[in-house]
């Protein structure tokens, strides 16, 4: 749902900066926030969860990993997947 509601905000933050130099330069220094850039973390990170779940759920489509067990080791390792890959797009883009 966090996703959903992300969407608009990051489109009208698009648009905007793509009316003239002047809208770009306010849409960075607005970004270069520190509230701004926890906002757009937490957005990162969800996108690198639902990205890591969705191939989850595609290997499981093939009937790989689908007994509790394996189910269970996934649910873990793609919930340390996103928090690894979350770190590196995070440091990459918002550092």
């Amino acid at each position: 749902m966090a996703l959903f509601l992300a969407i608009p905000l990051l489109l009208a933050l698009t648009d905007y900066s793509l009316r003239s130099p002047m809208h770009f330069q306010q849409v960075q220094e607005t970004l270069a926030r520190p509230l701004a850039k926890l906002v757009l973390f937490v957005i990162i990170a969800g996108l690198c969860y639902h990205l890591i779940a969705g191939v989850r759920h595609l290997i499981m489509d093939f009937n790989i990993g689908e007994n509790l067990t394996a189910a269970r080791t996934s649910s873990r390792l793609a919930i340390g997947m996103s928090i690894i890959l979350s770190v590196i797009v995070g440091w990459g883009v918002l550092m």
